[in-house]
């Protein structure tokens, strides 16, 4: 019992092996009496893995083989584990798994490596389809065994008392993931990947890996599992912290907002929000990246489930999401996340938000800015978060179009940009913004006063229409049409000569000699539309002088 693993292997091992060895040759109804005794007389803290991997192994070979005997060994397996008490089960468990975790990714070939390798399977003999068979039949033990009616049963009845133990085999099974995905990718890489059966076996272990760890969540209570996951965000492994996040995103999915479990869960929400407000790891860019948008992602599942609920807890982490790092980050995945996350909140919260407009709106339309003005380079990173910066004045519009009128000559600048319709790579991204950009004129005609928009509208056109072209000409009448029909008919009462007048602005520019006849007969074809939306709005009262002015002004604008 004394002595570092690696003694302990060199002298019990082959005993051990001894006895697995001779499985088969023992009759069926004393095996479990002989192996049970085993294990008690080592020690099954110490030695109940090892023979579990020791007949793992033996179950490997009759795997690859196709044996009859593969379900009798493996099936044997659990029976001899389930004799054990719940945490002494829990212990063998991780030991496999840490075991799992530290197998070589391909076969062993060099001789110093293979000395190295402490293990009581004979893993440096293993070629490269018995090790990811190992890989395979060693998850599948652990997956059959924590999903067991036994071991469900002794488990409950500990009452907590191995809390620790299943925070312990959900940070080790993390580690193993991480540990998968990276050796998947070497061998990836390295080409070892040459054959059907080599890529399917590694896809089934890493599924077959991340459904353990469900059943390792499924066990644990949710105190338990929240504590585990803020314990996990500190881990010096990135990728432990990436999957720890997803574990995290997943269980406030699944709570009800109406229970008393929503207050466990959300004590995840600061630990996370702090991992998305943190500064980016340069050691590894990429994975910090993933960290953080998966950190936004959990908040915006959060916001989408609890924050109606309970609004204060999440009025504070507006102020979290626009930091530096977040919202005001230069990387675009982090800020469509920041932005994604926003959008969510103030769809949730409303006007609560309204005192954090200034925070975060001006770095909205930043990056809405950046990505408009070169929109004919853009790539599908830029087209990603021109979508998500969309979407969050969407958002913000919905819900607090009042409080916009600072903002509007900005907007439109970026919405009635002829840029944001024209063609290039990516077609599907550009289509998603063009659907999106429409969406949000949508809601500024119905969601923004008349006494804020129409003006923002005028001068727009004035400015920048006449300035720019045809092209934005056209689109900015059109914008003016559809708040028209769009205007309650309080307003409509109070705004229908002012709109009158414009249209007999656009009529005359579009006479300008100067303007291309394709171009003028576009845009006289769209302030007709426009000015139609305002019509048909009109009663007879109403429009009768303005057809009267309207008729002065073609006989007075007719050739001689």
């Amino acid at each position: 019992h004394g002595g570092s693993r690696a003694e302990q292997i060199a002298q019990a091992g082959p005993v051990l092996r001894v006895f697995v060895d001779t499985l088969t040759h023992i009759p069926r109804h004393r095996r479990m009496a002989l192996f049970s005794t085993l294990v008690r007389t080592m020690g099954a803290d110490s030695y109940a893995a090892a023979v579990v991997e020791l007949l793992l192994e033996k179950n490997v070979a009759r795997v690859l083989k196709g044996g009859r005997e593969t379900d009798d060994v493996l099936a044997f397996t659990l029976s001899l584990t389930h004799e054990l008490e719940a945490a002494q089960q829990l212990q063998c468990v991780e030991q496999v798994l840490l075991d799992v975790a530290a197998l070589p990714a391909d076969a062993v070939k060099n001789t110093e490596l293979a000395a190295g390798i402490v293990q009581y399977a004979d893993v440096a003999r293993m070629s490269g389809g018995e090790l990811r068979t190992f890989r395979l039949v060693a998850l599948d033990y652990a997956h059959q065994l924590l999903t067991s009616r036994q071991f469900g049963s002794k488990l409950g009845a500990l009452q907590g008392a191995a809390d620790a133990q299943l925070s312990g085999t959900a940070q080790t099974q993390l580690q193993l993931i991480a540990q998968l995905s990276a050796q998947h990718a070497q061998v990836e890489a390295g080409g070892l990947l040459d054959t059907d059966v080599a890529a399917r076996a590694w896809k089934q272990t890493v599924q077959l890996a991340y459904a353990v760890l469900d059943d390792v969540n499924a066990l644990m209570r949710l105190q338990l599992f929240v504590s585990t996951v803020v314990q996990l965000l500190g881990h010096d492994d990135l990728k432990v912290r990436r999957k720890a996040l997803a574990l995290a995103n997943t269980r406030l999915s699944e709570v009800d907002a109406r229970t008393a479990d929503a207050d466990d869960v959300l004590k995840l929400l600061a630990p996370v929000a702090a991992v998305a407000a943190a500064e980016l790891d340069t050691s590894d860019e990429r994975e910090s990246l993933a960290c953080k948008q998966a950190a936004l992602l959990c908040v915006a599942t959060a916001a989408r489930r609890f924050a109606a609920a309970r609004p204060t807890q999440f009025t504070d982490l507006v102020a979290i999401i626009s930091g530096a790092h977040s919202l005001g980050a230069t990387q675009a995945a982090v800020a469509s996340a920041a932005m994604v996350a926003l959008a969510v909140l103030c769809d949730q919260l409303g006007p609560r938000l309204i005192p954090m407009l200034p925070t975060y709106l001006p770095l909205v339309l930043k990056h809405l800015r950046a990505v408009t003005a070169q929109l004919e380079t853009a790539s599908a990173d830029d087209l990603a978060l021109l979508i998500s910066a969309l979407s969050s004045i969407l958002a913000i519009v919905e819900n607090m179009g009042a409080f916009l009128a600072p903002s509007l000559a900005p907007l439109l600048l970026c919405l009635l940009s002829p840029a944001l319709r024209s063609e290039g790579e990516h077609a599907e991204l550009r289509t998603q913004a063009q659907q999106k950009a429409d969406e949000v004129l949508v809601a500024m005609a119905n969601n923004v006063p008349a006494r804020q928009l129409l003006p923002a509208q005028f001068a727009f056109y004035q400015r920048e229409a006449v300035r720019q072209g045809a092209a934005t000409a056209e689109l900015a009448v059109a914008f003016v049409g559809r708040t028209a029909a769009a205007l309650p008919r309080a307003q409509l009462m109070q705004n229908y000569k002012q709109l009158f007048k414009f249209f007999l602005s656009v009529f005359d520019a579009a006479r300008n000699p100067g303007v291309e006849l394709s171009a003028a007969q576009a845009l006289e074809q769209a302030t007709l539309d426009a000015f139609m939306r305002l019509v048909v709005r009109l009663s007879e009262a109403l429009f009768r002088p303005l057809f009267l002015t309207f008729a002065e002004w073609a006989a007075a604008s007719a050739p001689v």
